[in-house]
């Protein structure tokens, strides 16, 4: 039984060395994210890691997924990172005749401290693709992807809309915090 506990311990303590930080953001009624406990940020927890480390592993894995790093990526003191980036063709909203490819500029910002990095959540901006929309809210009620109550349309086509944003941010953060898990190491 004593070998048993042993055992199970040491699995658990390797699975939690090597866990992996995972983003869940929501995309609201007007456009904005949060997190799924209502924050507009979220913290990834690496307790084996100082700020110089975390940062340096961030400032490398942005430098990996973007073809220009040094047009979207700015720091400060080794303490923050904001990234100023551009989605092209992100989503594809079907609603009536013709679809909207929806293309837009986003913000996203890690601050660093020893263990933790904390995330913004995206701010999107400039939004291409969708006519004389100027705002997703705009394109939401147009659209009817909400309710007037706020809550999420049942029509698949309209939700696919909410989940094709949360899940490109969220992927994003994901590679960003945690690498490229397709990065082609055999060079």
């Amino acid at each position: 039984m004593r070998k048993i506990l042993v055992t199970l311990m040491l699995v658990l303590v390797s699975c939690m060395s090597n866990a992996q930080y995972v983003s869940h953001l929501k995309m609201n009624f007007d456009g904005n994210f949060t997190t799924q406990d209502g924050k507009d940020y979220d913290v990834a927890v690496f307790e084996d890691k100082n700020a110089i480390e975390l940062f340096d592993k961030v400032k490398k894995n942005v430098a990996l997924i973007y073809r220009s790093p040094k047009d979207v990526e700015s720091n400060f003191n080794d303490k923050i990172i904001s990234i100023y980036g551009y989605a092209p063709n992100c989503v594809i909203f079907n609603w009536g005749i013709s679809p909207f490819i929806l293309s837009f500029h986003y913000s996203l910002k890690f601050q660093f401290k020893d263990g933790k990095i904390r995330i913004e959540v995206p701010i999107l901006s400039e939004m291409e693709g969708a006519y004389y929309y100027t705002s997703l809210h705009q394109l939401f009620v147009a659209a009817s992807i909400f309710k007037k109550n706020g809550t999420l349309s049942e029509k698949p086509k309209k939700r696919q809309v909410v989940i094709d944003f949360e899940d490109y941010f969220n992927n994003l953060i994901n590679r960003i915090i945690n690498g490229d898990a397709k990065a082609n190491e055999d060079w």
